[in-house]
């Protein structure tokens, strides 16, 4: 981490103008690379730690030149589909398609072209108290990258934050949130082995990093409210025991489920694995939102269409 400027991260996408991962107008920079697998990940062009290719088939016009340059025969002569058995995410048809129904996802970044990137929207910052978030994916999964680059926007007055599940090496976890005005902190489920079922990993390690960040960071817990799976009253009165047990918790945000990411799955070659859930089901987040306040908790619900009724 001597040079900042040589030091590379991989980003799936950087968002700007977002208004919910922050105070003020945000850049939200999501790193590629995650080490546990949600069934109800919004956001599965951020698990792998690579570069790959996305096909949108409804985008597609059949114009064959995908299956023509593509040098390992991995795409389908008549569909234009990709047998992801074959394909090494080369890029050479994202590289041709003339209407992106093809696209690499995945860019590598220097610390110093990043910067360059959010500094482009520094007014909207400054006039709104607003800043950089990075999210994912799992910020602590590029540890060294994520820790230059909060450390060098600190530098430049730019408020900071980070979105983490909390699965990482204390080590790891540290060296972003030392950095980080603000920490997001997931919680999926307080069961170990529900969670385990949920994400593929326990959340042992995950609950022990979450005492240890809120003693040291302002922490905002995010609670994703997946119908059937995690909204019993037992987890959610356990979820707020816990949280009251954290030094520095400014508010507990809850995040209603959708399944606007579930067209990424088959975009991937994936299997989107949570069964359908309905928007009647989902309307009990209001109740679950009366039960945590009645807890004496701040609470809100996030990134929903309901809050704007």
């Amino acid at each position: 981490m001597n040079n900042i400027s040589n030091e590379k991260g991989l980003i799936s996408d950087i968002q700007k103008f977002s208004t919910h991962d922050g105070p003020g107008i945000r850049t939200l920079v999501f790193m590629k690379g995650c080490p546990i697998r949600c069934l109800w990940c919004s956001n599965p062009e951020t698990q792998n730690h690579h570069e790959e290719i996305v096909f949108f088939q409804k985008n597609c016009i059949g114009c064959g030149e995908c299956a023509e340059i593509c040098p390992l025969g991995a795409i389908e002569t008549e569909t234009f589909k990709i047998d992801w058995d074959i394909c090494d995410n080369c890029g050479k048809c994202a590289e041709i398609c003339p209407v992106n129904s093809k696209k690499l996802i995945g860019k590598w970044y220097t610390v110093s072209e990043l910067i360059k990137e959010v500094e482009a929207d520094r007014i909207f910052y400054r006039n709104s108290d607003g800043g950089v978030t990075v999210s994912g994916g799992e910020p602590a999964l590029q540890y060294k990258f994520v820790s230059s680059f909060l450390k060098k926007c600190q530098g430049l007055n730019l408020n900071t934050a980070i979105e983490t599940c909390g699965y990482a090496k204390w080590e790891h976890l540290e060296a972003i949130v030392k950095y980080s005005d603000l920490v997001f902190f997931d919680i999926k489920h307080m069961d170990s082995e529900i969670h385990k079922n949920l994400t593929g990993k326990s959340n042992k390690l995950i609950l022990k990093n979450a005492k240890t960040v809120s003693s040291i960071a302002p922490v905002i817990i995010r609670f994703p409210i997946i119908p059937g799976y995690n909204d019993t009253k037992k987890n959610l009165e356990a979820t707020v025991s816990f949280v009251k047990t954290l030094k520095k918790v400014e508010k507990i945000e809850l995040l209603p489920y959708h399944s606007l990411g579930e067209y990424k799955y088959k975009s991937l070659g994936k299997r989107y694995r949570l069964r359908n859930i309905s928007l009647e089901e989902g309307k009990d987040i209001f109740k679950h939102k009366k039960l945590i306040s009645s807890y004496g908790c701040k609470v809100e619900i996030i990134h929903s269409w309901y809050t704007q009724k």
